[in-house]
């Protein structure tokens, strides 16, 4: 009930001008934004910025906790590690983890607006209210704890693309996503051995 009065109530807004903003691109992705900020405003590090960003800085400095066993383990997430943990040799921890924050909620915030917009077509209330139903969601219910929108990782660029090649698929005839699944995979999933970092590229 209140879902569905929120939805009905930022569509009415939207359609009367009254919040005129709600019909634009930018203001819709600043409305989601503001959403996942408020729900995943936290102090750093998360717990998984520690895994993270560690290994991204011991990726670029090996000698940073060398003999750390954790740290020392395969580089699991390659394509995040080399992309980002140069951050860490020049600013804070903390620093970056927030850069990377802010940049995947826009990414995720930007996803999910031109996704729900080929859902919601000509109701720029419903992508807004349906998104702040999907964090509302993930923060209190069976997938509460899934950092789509925690602290900053490789999950969180996943998730932005995904929507993206869901929003794209929406638009081809042929249903065909611009961003394969295979593609996703090398920003958070599995590798091969012997691939370097150059090898692996998300189409954008």
């Amino acid at each position: 009930m209140v879902a569905a009065a929120m939805v009905r109530s930022l569509h009415s807004l939207a359609i009367t001008h009254r919040m005129p903003f709600l019909r634009s691109s930018t203001g819709q992705v600043l409305l989601i934004f503001g959403l996942i900020f408020l729900q995943a405003e936290w102090s750093t590090p998360q717990l998984n910025e520690a895994h993270y960003l560690a290994k991204a800085r011991h990726y670029w400095q090996t000698d940073w906790c060398s003999g750390d066993l954790f740290l020392e383990s395969a580089d699991a997430h390659l394509v995040f590690y080399w992309s980002i943990g140069w951050l860490t040799l020049f600013l804070p921890m903390s620093t970056v983890a927030w850069i990377g924050r802010i940049a995947s909620w826009l990414l995720i915030a930007a996803g999910l607006q031109r996704m729900g917009n080929r859902i919601f077509t000509n109701s720029p209330g419903f992508t807004v209210a349906a998104s702040g139903l999907f964090f509302l969601l993930l923060n209190r219910f069976d997938l509460a704890g899934e950092w789509i929108i925690g602290g900053f990782e490789a999950k969180l660029i996943a998730y932005g693309c995904a929507f993206f090649a869901i929003a794209q698929l929406l638009d081809r005839p042929d249903h065909e996503p611009h961003i394969p699944r295979n593609e996703l995979l090398p920003v958070h999933g599995l590798r091969r051995k012997d691939t370097k970092p150059t090898d692996l590229v998300v189409r954008l």
